[in-house]
């Protein structure tokens, strides 16, 4: 029966990931639609700069930084394109900073964290430790799941970042991470939309405070 127990837990786990993809692409579509254009560029923009200068901020302007990128990045016309070449543009007015090789997160099938598997997450840390910082423009691994796998990193670089672009993470999905030092800043979306100006956002900047916000270890609770 245990086969059986487990085979139904996968396709139930299978189910519920396929459901929240779903909701992470209309969450992106809504949040990014503008009138006459598919994607809302100006708050994509806006996303990769606060990225880029929360990340300045957290190295204090100088040292090596690594980026952890999906696929979707380097595609144009990918809802994260812009915002990953919006980061870029941004760092290099920072020129105590060296922006290194990017790294694809690589898809694991046999893992349950698609966007950043949690092999790929220990190693990548480990290895690296000796960066200024790494940041994620994917969602991490259940943290949770890190400690009963024993995966946890022994090793990591004095600042995390993180992009999380998909829906609101689940209440006290971050809180591992922050509770232990394994995330220095993490930009998601609002719990609600911040109250909208007279005339709506009109600079990047703008956009961004509209619909996401830089959480910290002093202020992660809110998200829960």
């Amino acid at each position: 029966m245990a086969i059986f127990d487990e085979i139904r837990d996968r396709k139930a786990t299978i189910g519920i990931a396929g459901g929240v993809l779903l909701v992470a692409l209309v969450i992106i579509w809504s949040q990014t639609k503008s009138d006459g254009l598919p994607i809302n560029h100006n708050l994509l923009f806006g996303i990769g700069q606060v990225v880029a200068t929360e990340t300045a901020t957290a190295v204090r302007d100088h040292g090596q930084i690594m980026a952890v990128i999906s696929e979707n990045c380097t595609v144009p016309g990918a809802a994260q394109f812009d915002a990953w070449q919006a980061f870029q543009r941004e760092l290099k007015e920072h020129h105590g900073i060296t922006l290194l090789q990017p790294v694809n997160a690589k898809f694991d099938p046999n893992d349950f964290s698609p966007d950043c598997p949690s092999v790929f997450f220990k190693n990548l840390m480990e290895q690296n430790a000796d960066v200024d910082a790494i940041v994620f423009f994917v969602s991490l691994p259940d943290w949770n799941r890190l400690e009963l796998s024993h995966r946890v990193p022994q090793r990591l670089p004095p600042q995390v970042i993180v992009l999380d672009t998909g829906p609101l993470p689940a209440q006290g999905y971050y809180n591992g991470y922050f509770a232990n030092g394994y995330v220095s800043v993490l930009i998601a979306a609002r719990r609600s939309a911040a109250v909208t100006k007279p005339g709506g956002p009109r600079t990047e900047r703008e956009w961004f405070d509209q619909y996401f916000q830089v959480f910290t270890p002093a202020n992660f609770e809110s998200l829960n």
